[in-house]
C-alpha cells in the first residue's frame, strides 16, 4: 500500500507534468495534520484514513507551494508581461474547507 506521500507526489505529478519536492509534499502534509489537530485518542490509522479522505486537498496544497515557490528572497517576479506574487507558506488556500477537531475539557 503506498503512503499518503508516494500517493500525493503520484497525484502532483500527473497534475505538475514533473514531481515536486519531497520538502513540498512534507510540508503540505504536515500543514495538514497542524489544521486538523488530531486529538490524542487518534490512532495513526485513523489519520492515515483521514488524511486519505482528503488527498485531492492535499495534493492541491502541494501544487499550490510548487507554484509560490520563487528565487531565493524574491517575493515578486514580473517578466515579459506577467506578474507573480509569491506566497510567504502561510496557509494553503486549499486548507481553506478543513475543519479543526475540537478538544472539550
Amino acid at each position: 500500500m503506498a503512503t499518503i506521500a508516494e500517493t500525493v507526489t503520484t497525484n502532483a505529478t500527473e497534475y505538475l507534468g514533473y514531481a515536486p519536492k519531497t520538502l513540498t509534499v512534507n510540508l503540505a502534509i504536515e500543514k495538514f495534520k497542524d489544521i486538523r489537530n488530531y486529538p490524542s485518542s487518534y490512532t495513526d490509522t485513523m489519520i492515515d484514513t483521514d488524511m486519505t479522505s482528503n488527498i485531492n486537498k492535499i495534493t492541491m496544497a502541494v501544487i499550490e507551494l510548487d507554484a509560490k515557490e520563487g528565487g531565493e528572497g524574491e517575493n515578486a517576479h514580473s517578466e515579459n508581461g506577467i506578474s507573480r506574487t509569491y506566497g510567504n507558506y502561510g496557509m494553503p488556500e486549499a486548507y481553506k474547507s478543513v475543519a479543526q477537531f475540537a478538544t472539550v475539557i
